[in-house]
């Protein structure tokens, strides 16, 4: 009978889909290692913990809202509200209702967070900071949020799935 040899570090833990900006979309091999070590390293610029509440819309299959909205969150014991899909009134909502203190959004929940008349109808004062990644937010729109939730101003992010995710984040506590 064959020996089963493994290293759980080195074994592949997720395979999410990057999203083909250079090319087709592929599924990306991350090992425990990698999405251990990442979690470890955004640590100390997006710190969370027990009180916070997140409120997760991301989907969970792409490895920011794997990242940003499960594992960085539940690993230190912050709460985690989950909605299945993103629609404005529910998610301002959800916000209200749960207190929710943490945003990580995609630019255009920042866009509908500074422009859209409905955001106007619910208390949205829980919040302490929007973080935004995934794609590039304009300095103008960003500036327009913070000022309309009375936020410091928006944190930003890069990566990409290769690097489980994060790479690059402006420290909340620098914001």
């Amino acid at each position: 009978e064959p020996e089963l040899a493994f290293d759980v570090a080195e074994d592949v833990a997720v395979l999410p889909y990057s999203s083909g900006t250079t090319g087709v979309p592929k599924g990306v091999m991350l090992t425990h290692r990698q999405i251990g070590t990442n979690l470890a390293q955004l640590q100390s610029a997006a710190p969370t913990g027990p009180g916070e509440r997140i409120l997760a819309v991301l989907p969970s299959f792409h490895i920011y809202g794997l990242t940003a909205l499960m594992n960085a969150p539940l690993r230190l014991g912050s709460t985690v509200v989950v909605l299945p899909r993103f629609d404005l009134e529910t998610f301002l909502a959800a916000i209200e209702k749960h207190r929710i203190t943490g945003l990580y959004v995609a630019p255009p929940i920042v866009l509908a967070l500074a422009k859209h008349p409905a955001v106007t109808r619910y208390d949205l004062s829980c919040l302490q900071y929007v973080l935004c990644a995934a794609a590039p937010l304009d300095a103008a729109l960003a500036r327009a949020c913070a000022h309309r939730l009375g936020l410091p101003p928006i944190g930003q992010a890069y990566g990409m799935t290769e690097l489980s995710p994060g790479s690059h984040v402006v420290p909340l506590d620098r914001l």
